[in-house]
């Protein structure tokens, strides 16, 4: 946009690779309970392996959960509207809240990673999330940048 400038540019921060740690136990566990005779493993073990299998396959449904909702995400506050931006090759959006339409942002600290939910009059919330950066000090640039707006 003309006249437009980044104030604050930032991406959410998680460990991708985690969650490998997670998806190969899922996969050897799902070939075994395909087909257990590769392994030498009898009825009564494949029946006691049910419930590892079922809380790996969740977890591993938590972890690509994480990985489509933060993967290519991008997060910008500049001097005219508040930016979350997501490029991955299946999934391209762009969601923006304009200052004029900011009525609230909320922020928050879980694990030592920051949150903040940006409130608009007029569309949905706009969410950050993983954020290492202060939140607080993003809270008031974000206030910031609209009553310069609005003056």
């Amino acid at each position: 946009m003309p006249g437009e400038s980044i104030l604050w540019q930032g991406r959410p921060v998680y460990h991708r690779w985690l969650g490998l740690l997670v998806v190969i136990p899922t996969i050897l566990f799902s070939l075994i309970y395909i087909d257990p005779t590769p392994f030498h493993i009898d009825s009564t073990t494949l029946e006691q392996l049910r419930g590892t299998i079922a809380i790996t396959g969740l977890a591993t449904l938590l972890w690509l959960r994480l990985i489509f909702k933060y993967g290519g995400v991008s997060y910008y506050i500049t001097n005219r509207r508040i930016v979350r931006k997501q490029d991955l090759p299946i999934l391209r959006t762009i969601k923006e809240i304009p200052l004029e339409e900011l009525s609230a942002v909320k922020s928050r600290h879980y694990f030592r990673k920051g949150f903040m939910a940006f409130m608009s009059s007029k569309a949905f919330p706009l969410d950050f999330g993983y954020l290492k950066d202060d939140v607080d000090k993003l809270r008031h640039l974000a206030e910031t940048a609209k009553q310069s707006m609005s003056c």
